[in-house]
């Protein structure tokens, strides 16, 4: 009498809605169109299944287990090794990594750079979300359709939609490859740009121990200078700060040698303003003394080129304490004798005019 409907219907306001003219059930489609295509399958099959027929607490738990899945696999391919210490946990295998918490998974990720900051707050607020309104634990207060396509849409957003990591890079290998005859500082280039910020501020402090070992190799040295402040740059102000301390730490232990390479590593990366200011006002003293010296010495047209330039190359970041010394170097050589002015040093005393700080202007 009537004609049977194979389709399946859901209840939306009382009124019965085919799948198809479902407002919810179109988000969800929506969010399965952005999934990477090794991620779908059973887990987001049977989350589609369960979130039609009004299960939603399960199809979330569904789609979280998916996630959490894939921060596993890809903490696997980024590589285990590296996993991070501060959690204080043993991870060898894959087998150790499927044993851990969910939020643990979440740090790890977050500690390697394979999640970024919105992620994490995202995927922390998705974890509380899941433990306390979700078919995980009992509940007394159901998850409403609205709050698991928000949960779903954050899964597939931070994790299921976003591509695995790179392998990191094994440290000592890359060192290696930075000493031998086959170095290509593009090819380094492209090693480093995907490596989580965790790798990179290692590697930083690494290279900066290599570079300031008496024992490192001119070649090897020089190598090094051409890759430093590309990592340099691409670590925090707190890492570059810690480089300014191991310089100042190095003078107080007399490290005479260390100190040097320490110095011209700085210069490299041009990071004098992370040189604790203490230190930073002698370098700066001293510079300019020597400078002055070789302005008022024999054939100081020459001489005063060097000084000048070193001077300049310190920076502009010049503690009130070093300002004098440093205002009055600059202004005898820029100003000259009855002879003239050192040609090859005015470029750089012109620098360092046009860039002094309003305490240096006020010197004149």
């Amino acid at each position: 009498m009537f004609e049977e409907k194979s389709e399946l219907t859901t209840v939306q306001g009382g009124i019965p809605q085919e799948i198809e003219e479902n407002p919810n059930h179109q988000l969800l489609l929506s969010c399965e169109g952005n999934i990477r295509e090794e991620c779908q399958g059973t887990y987001i099959s049977k989350a589609r299944t369960l979130f039609t027929i009004g299960f939603y607490d399960h199809a979330v738990l569904e789609y979280w287990n998916r996630a959490i899945t894939d921060l596993k696999d890809k903490l696997t391919i980024y590589g285990l090794e590296h996993f991070p210490s501060e959690l204080n946990l043993k991870i060898k295998t894959r087998e150790d990594i499927s044993n851990i918490k969910d939020s643990q998974v979440i740090e790890g990720c977050y500690l390697l750079g394979i999640i970024d900051d919105e992620a994490y707050t995202f995927l922390k607020h998705c974890l509380a979300v899941r433990n306390n309104f979700t078919a995980a634990h009992d509940t007394e207060s159901p998850i409403d359709p609205l709050e698991a396509l928000n949960l779903i849409k954050n899964c597939v957003k931070y994790v299921l939609q976003r591509d695995v990591p790179s392998p990191a890079m094994t440290i000592n290998d890359l060192l290696q490859y930075i000493q031998s005859e086959n170095f290509d500082v593009d090819h380094f280039k492209e090693v480093i740009k995907d490596q989580s910020p965790k790798i990179i501020e290692s590697f930083l402090r690494r290279i900066f121990s290599e570079y300031i070992d008496p024992q490192t190799t001119k070649d090897y040295r020089d190598n090094l200078k051409l890759i430093i402040k590309e990592v340099w740059d691409k670590v925090g102000e707190e890492v570059k700060s810690d480089m300014g301390q191991r310089l100042m730490q190095l003078k107080l232990e007399d490290e005479v040698d260390k100190s040097l390479y320490a110095m011209d590593f700085i210069l490299q990366v041009k990071g004098m303003k992370y040189i604790p200011k203490t230190v930073r006002k002698h370098i700066f003293i001293k510079k300019s003394r020597e400078f002055l010296h070789a302005h008022s010495g024999f054939n100081n047209f020459y001489t005063e080129v060097s000084h000048a330039k070193e001077l300049e190359e310190l920076g502009f970041n010049i503690p009130d304490e070093a300002m004098k010394a440093y205002v009055k170097a600059i202004t005898f050589s820029y100003t000259g004798n009855s002879w003239g002015i050192s040609d090859g040093a005015e470029p750089y005393n012109q620098s360092m005019i046009e860039n002094l700080p309003t305490k240096g202007k006020k010197c004149y």
